[in-house]
């Protein structure tokens, strides 16, 4: 069989992307080190070849993740296995930087969007799966939450677009000193508890303390 130039181009151009990763769907395998930030994940959409060929592709081991966070402040929440990230590949070698370094500095090697330079991304939901459909406190696109324990031993944080701040949960424990510059009151009909700094238990019922112990 004779190749016409375009196909030969075509075919050289097939070769050199066919190990450039750009990013992937994933789900969550195992859970190395979430102190170090650190997950194993497996591809979900398998490798399609030109001839109707399909391939798994292989699993992608201790894979920094990506949390909203600074040195300083952010936000960290569990991930466990099953859940679904997006894996991003990076440009050049990554392993310098995983073992510590944060100023510049060589790759070791000349890769490229290879897969072993993936970050992920938490969390990516198909539409049926969405954390809103397991949630125990009604969902709103209004409000800004911080939840854990979704569909479970449920609590969270939520600032409402009217400027209230509300806090949802089975126990409510504040283990440093309140002060307020305004009064502070207790909702009509609200029942439930919270631990006071010195450790004593504030126990509410209809909206009365009933009992402190």
């Amino acid at each position: 069989m004779e190749w016409t130039l375009e196909q030969l181009v075509d075919a050289q151009i097939d070769y050199r992307l066919a190990g450039h990763y750009t990013a992937l769907l994933c789900v969550v395998t195992q859970v190395r080190d979430l102190e170090e930030a650190r997950v194993d994940v497996q591809p979900l959409i398998n490798k399609q070849y030109k001839d109707g060929e399909v391939q798994e592709y292989p699993a992608i081991l201790s894979v920094p993740v990506l949390f909203p966070c600074s040195s300083v402040g952010g936000v960290v929440f569990p991930i466990v296995q099953g859940d679904t990230v997006l894996v991003v590949f990076n440009k050049s070698n990554i392993d310098v930087f995983k073992a510590g370094a944060t100023t510049p500095h060589d790759p070791i090697d000349e890769r490229s969007f290879n897969i072993r330079d993936a970050v992920a991304i938490p969390c990516v939901f198909p539409f049926s799966k969405t954390p809103s459909s397991n949630k125990k406190f009604k969902y709103s696109s209004e409000d800004v939450i911080l939840t854990n324990g979704i569909g479970e031993t449920e609590s969270e944080v939520r600032l409402k677009s009217n400027g209230e701040c509300v806090v949802n949960g089975s126990h409510v424990k504040i283990e440093t000193s309140v002060s307020t510059s305004s009064s502070l009151s207790v909702g009509v009909g609200a029942t439930g508890s919270f631990t006071t700094p010195t450790g004593q238990v504030v126990s509410v019922s209809g909206g009365i303390i009933t009992n402190i112990f």
